[in-house]
């Protein structure tokens, strides 16, 4: 089916794009390898459905030096994908859900309590409840992508 092909292509794509962020962010000394750790990482980064013990065969043959190449990093993450049991589309939808659950993890909301003199303030974080806020204190509710005063 050539819908299906195109289909599966743009998904590769779609998922090089991905390593390739992956790899940039784990390269930093840009040395042109990652260590055996990193590459760990990008698996559960990539969210790719591997076990650690299959993990732990793919990396075997990088033991002895323990790095990855560009190259060998590139070649696992492009035959892991293609080995997944999974359809894209099933792929994408818990990319997502992992995404918002990262997101929802780093947003929780905070209270801030700023107490002082004009020379002097001092900063507090409290219990984000309403039992924490008084009329004599100026509060700050941090709720990640929007400040309320």
């Amino acid at each position: 089916d050539v819908e299906a092909t195109i289909h599966l292509e743009q998904a590769a794509l779609e998922f090089d794009d991905r390593v390739s962020a992956v790899w940039e962010e784990e390269d930093t000394l840009k040395q042109g390898f990652v260590t055996l750790f990193q590459t760990q990482e990008a698996f559960g980064r990539l969210m790719l459905p591997t076990f650690d013990e299959e993990i732990d065969q793919i990396l075997e043959p990088f033991r002895d030096s323990g790095q990855v190449s560009e190259a060998g990093f590139f070649r696992i993450m492009r035959y892991e994908f293609r080995n997944a049991k999974i359809s894209w589309a099933e792929y994408k939808v818990v990319r997502q859900a992992k995404e918002r659950q990262r997101i929802a993890a780093r947003a929780r909301a905070r209270l801030l309590l700023y107490k002082g003199t004009v020379n002097k303030v001092r900063e507090t974080v409290v219990a984000c409840s309403y039992k924490s806020i008084n009329s004599g204190d100026v509060f700050l509710l941090d709720g990640y992508y929007s400040l309320f005063l």
